[in-house]
């Protein structure tokens, strides 16, 4: 392995880490704000101050469109192969750049149909790995899944609205481009598709800091760095990451009494079984999409072949 490379990489996950800790320093700093607005200085000491609803998501939007911003400037300083040439303007070098990092790319449209079902039931698999985790009483560090299930039971109108985009579109937007996309460029220069995979499924789910929130989150992590390694799609990604969120949002909102994202159902027999169809659909319409686009592209090869 080159030392160029390493060098490289190493001062991007820098910056990047420093762009990370700037987002959380500020999203926190919106919560002592809000506490001292609501007069809860005295219960965010104590560890017992719970943002509401509206203001849970204006510093998710907040510290997301940090991350935005963030990746896309990391991504215009990001050298892609073959070298460009030097005839190519400046801004339309720093656009095919930031196109290039991120993964900015469509993909084939079977890839697209399976998402859109994998987006729909990889939930169903996540939501039994949550119950089985909080059976298990680990412990609650920060309580972000209390605040997140409030935050989508306690809001009416408009501040509801805010929370559905705060929650199922510009989070999505902001991890998949983060994680799936720069970081995932960034480790291919000095990593394999596979160990690629793995260490970005992992930063993802620790990204969210507690223990239940991070192993719950691990299916749809893993889900989400296939769709990348197969299709080389950050759009199918953030498609897929806000199916997924929107359902959890709106099942929570409209079929539970209690917060669905932190109730642990005793009945794991029955969760198990809709994990267990849900991981099913999302495997097998998978494996159906890998199969069509091998015929499409087969077909096309024969075709350009032929006299």
């Amino acid at each position: 392995m080159h030392t160029k490379p390493k060098l490289l990489v190493a001062g991007h996950l820098v910056a990047l880490v420093a762009g990370l800790a700037l987002g959380m320093i500020v999203a926190s700093l919106y919560v002592v704000v809000s506490a001292a607005y609501h007069g809860e200085i005295e219960s965010l000491v104590k560890n017992e101050f719970a943002p509401g609803g509206l203001d849970l998501a204006l510093s998710t939007v907040v510290q997301n469109g940090l991350f935005v911003a963030l990746v896309l400037a990391l991504a215009a300083l990001l050298p892609v192969e073959p070298p460009w040439q030097l005839t190519i303007p400046g801004r339309t070098l720093a656009l095919t750049r930031i196109r290039h990092g991120l993964a900015w790319r469509g993909t084939q449209t079977p890839f697209w149909l399976a998402g859109l079902a994998g987006g729909l039931t990889i939930g169903l698999a996540a939501q039994f790995v949550l119950s089985v985790m909080q059976m298990l009483n680990l412990p609650d560090l920060f309580g972000s899944l209390d605040m997140i299930s409030g935050a989508i039971l306690d809001t009416d109108g408009l501040s509801f609205v805010v929370v559905f985009v705060a929650l199922a579109i510009v989070a999505p937007i902001g991890e998949e481009l983060l994680f799936r996309g720069y970081l995932w460029a960034v480790l291919r220069k000095v990593l394999s598709p596979m160990w690629t995979l793995v260490v970005t499924t992992l930063a993802f789910a620790m990204f969210h800091l507690e223990p239940v929130h991070v192993i719950g989150l691990l299916p749809t992590a893993v889900y989400l760095g296939w769709l990348r390694m197969r299709t080389g799609s950050v759009k199918l990604c953030i498609f897929v990451h806000a199916i997924n969120n929107a359902m959890a949002v709106l099942l929570g909102r409209f079929l539970s009494a209690e917060p669905l994202l932190t109730e642990a159902d005793p009945d794991l027999i029955g969760q198990a079984g809709l994990g267990a169809v849900g991981l099913a659909v999302t495997i097998g319409t998978a494996v159906v999409a890998m199969r069509a686009v091998a015929r499409m592209e087969a077909s096309s090869a024969t075709s350009e072949v032929a006299p």
